[in-house]
């Protein structure tokens, strides 16, 4: 009997299954491919998926949805000609779609694991959970992204114990894992995810053939002036990167409003250089983890380094992994055909492996996992240089069901000096105020019990933020961060200005000054 596994990321939406042995294999849709684009338009007579969709956002913007992974857990919803969507009714849609193409095909898809990044907490998992139940599966198991990968490439268990690192580079999640199998099973040590991938280098693409048109052909218009045009240019940067790939130099073919199509050519190593920032930050993610995983769990060797995502493929990301590990280009190989798919093969093994477990099989014996497919590596991988943050500073935000959590802006480890800025909407009011908290903790998200506070500044939002409604915006406007190199901290929110010396910081996280207000600030203007 097979088992399923099903993948919701942000580029693709993907089924495979497992046979009782251990052989796996995708699904694919009825649009003849093995993955289906997780975009939606909602219109008033029918709910498009996929490729298709996008044709129909160019007249109705407001009507299509992508990204619906990240909005899940939060309190997010749109109306939409008087119906309520949340991020679990659009996810759902998608599923749904994926389970009625392999219905086609003469599956029957009932019991799945999902998997999700690593970061999801309680409340992001149960969304997900919600997901396939309202898609019309019975059971839905959550398997975290990294866990599915190390089952992908033949870790289940391992005498003597292995310690792995999966780094995960997919469209708009990187995500860093450092990983332990043993008798017992798979454990994950350490880990951080960051909204950063494909997308990044995307958007830092469209910027240099966007300059470039306008420099070259400045009658041509702005293409992001129309939906169509827009559109249009969306889907070329993606041809042009992937062309990039396998190429020195590639074209793009860029629609304008002028009704002409213009030829702008790249050189990869001009992509490389725009987009270097980007991959230098997932380096500095990277080592981060496995700094916390020799200093918290004694781990100071990493046995194999799993790549997964299909940015991995970019020859940018395969050179800096076998510069800073000494390997050949042959060791990366395997990679660059199962990037894509490590994750829902994963989980349909991990499927069939629990299932086995029920019925009283061990996991050797009938079942063939792959043979490991590994690189090999250290704990030394990306050691950052010069002065880092001693700490993590960001902003509270809370959740549904009353969860708060700190949303880092400057990240443990990161080379000073450092910014970050976030917009805060609605507007802020007066009288209320912004509190900045301080953790030990590199990732993302961390919750408010490993924070404490550090400073704050008046004439803000009132209430505690929610994730929606924050969101990065460059160095524009808001609320901005910047640590120098001496380490201190300058706050600004318009024309307030708050500096913190970086002793103040560094005694915040003594446990008994939780509660403490700090008063040693150079100066509050």
């Amino acid at each position: 009997m097979k088992t399923y596994g099903i993948v919701l990321g942000s580029s693709h939406a993907r089924i495979s299954y497992a046979l009782p042995g251990g052989n796996v294999g995708s699904i694919s849709t009825t649009d003849g491919s093995n993955s289906l684009e997780p975009v939606l338009f909602i219109g008033k007579n029918e709910c498009i998926v996929g490729t298709t969709a996008w044709e129909s956002a160019s007249e109705s913007p407001e009507r299509f949805f992508r990204d619906i992974l990240q909005k899940l857990g939060t309190p997010w919803q749109k109306d939409i000609d008087g119906k309520v969507y949340t991020p679990e009714s659009m996810a759902s849609i998608i599923i749904s779609r994926l389970i009625k193409d392999a219905e086609i095909y003469g599956y029957e898809v009932k019991d799945v694991v999902i998997t999700c990044p690593a970061y999801f907490d309680e409340s992001a998992q149960q969304a997900l959970k919600r997901v396939g139940n309202l898609a019309g599966l019975n059971e839905v198991q959550v398997l975290a992204a990294p866990i599915a990968v190390a089952v992908a490439n033949g870790y289940t268990i391992s005498s003597p114990p292995k310690t792995l690192l999966v780094y995960n580079l997919g469209a708009s999640l990187f995500e860093a894992s450092v990983l332990k199998v043993d008798a017992d099973g798979i454990h994950i040590i350490s880990t951080a995810t960051e909204q950063l991938g494909g997308q990044n280098w995307n958007a830092a693409l469209q910027e240099l053939v966007l300059t470039r048109l306008n420099a070259k052909f400045p009658e041509a218009g702005n293409p992001l002036s129309t939906p169509e045009t827009a559109n249009k240019l969306y889907h070329n940067i993606e041809k042009l990167k992937h062309m990039l790939s396998i190429k020195e130099e590639a074209t793009a073919s860029v629609f304008c409003p002028d009704d002409t199509i213009r030829k702008i050519n790249i050189r990869r190593e001009e992509f490389e250089a725009a987009t270097r920032n980007l991959l230098e930050r997932t380096h500095l993610i990277t080592n981060e983890v496995l700094k916390v995983a020799a200093q918290k769990h004694h781990l100071q060797i990493i046995d194999h380094i799993l790549l997964a995502g299909g940015a991995c493929r970019m020859p940018q990301v395969m050179q800096t992994l076998c510069k800073e590990c000494r390997l050949s280009r042959e060791a990366l190989a395997f990679s660059w055909e199962a990037t894509n798919i490590q994750e829902a093969h994963g989980a349909a093994l991990y499927a069939n492996i629990m299932r086995r477990r029920q019925q009283g099989y061990a996991e050797s014996g009938s079942l063939s996992l792959p043979k490991p497919r590994v690189i090999s590596g250290t704990s030394t991988l990306f050691r950052p240089s010069g002065a880092t943050a001693p700490v993590s500073l960001g902003i509270m935000v809370s959740l549904t069901g009353g969860e708060e959590y700190c949303y880092n802006l400057i990240r443990k480890g990161a080379t000073l000096p450092a910014s970050n800025s976030i917009t805060i909407g609605p507007v802020p009011g007066n009288g209320t105020s912004i509190v900045i908290y301080a953790n030990n903790d590199p990732g993302i998200m961390v919750p408010s019990t490993m924070c404490v506070y550090a400073a704050h500044l008046v004439c803000s939002y009132e209430n505690y933020l929610r994730p929606d409604v924050v969101h990065y915006a460059g160095l524009k406007s808001g609320l901005y961060l910047e640590m120098q190199a001496s380490g201190v901290l300058e706050i600004h929110f318009g024309a307030t200005v708050c500096r913190l010396k970086p002793t103040s910081y560094k005694s915040l996280l003594q446990p008994e000054k939780k509660e403490h207000f700090i008063d040693e600030l150079i100066s509050f203007d």
